[in-house]
């Protein structure tokens, strides 16, 4: 996606999907841990002018040679540069004009985003992607559960008219004499909310 804003262009995440599945699936089968799409790694190839999906490989293979041939090269490196360059790539991934329109977002959802952006510096990016979605889903749980309590109407009498009924239902109604009850939901019916 931040890519996608860099370009202007829209991704195939299917295919990237399917390709990150294969990948991870490889990868096991030597003993490796799953990977994930690097967003820094994308963002600096795009700020360099790469475009094409090989960039990544090109960069992947450059970064293995370097660690597995010139290992000793990139020692005397202090950290302290590798640190700056790694906050200059963190600043240049930020949205900068969803920060401007940022106050206009729920408070709710400022708290999730800013406590997954502290979660992802002070603890882990796992951990912080892991809470960020399950605090998201259970708000959302909660918001279409009140609304789906405000949709349901308890109808025992076939003359209102602001429940569609059919015409046997409505029958059905005027013969039971009250002793039927319908319920009428409408609005989100998934199992969440239930």
């Amino acid at each position: 996606v931040i890519g996608d804003s860099l370009t202007r262009k829209e991704h195939d995440s299917d295919k990237e999907l399917r390709g990150q599945g294969l990948a991870n699936m490889i990868s096991g089968l030597f003993g490796a841990l799953p990977g994930a799409g690097a967003t820094m790694g994308t963002v600096t190839n795009i700020q360099v002018g790469a475009r094409s999906p090989l960039s990544g490989v090109v960069r992947a293979l450059v970064l293995a040679l370097v660690v597995l041939v010139a290992g000793g090269l990139t020692e005397p490196i202090p950290m302290a540069v590798l640190a700056g360059i790694a906050v200059y790539v963190g600043f240049n991934i930020l949205d900068w004009s969803f920060i401007q329109r940022a106050h206009k977002v729920s408070f709710s959802g400022m708290a999730i985003m800013y406590g997954v952006m502290l979660l992802t510096v002070f603890v882990d990016l796992i951990v912080a992607v892991g809470l960020g979605v399950f605090v998201s889903n259970i708000m959302i749980i909660e918001r279409l559960s009140r609304e789906q309590a405000r949709q349901v109407k308890a109808i025992s009498d076939a003359d209102e008219d602001d429940v569609p009924l059919t015409d046997s239902e409505r029958g059905l109604l005027d013969r039971a004499n009250g002793r039927v009850l319908f319920f009428y939901l409408s609005g989100p019916m998934i199992f969440s909310v239930s």
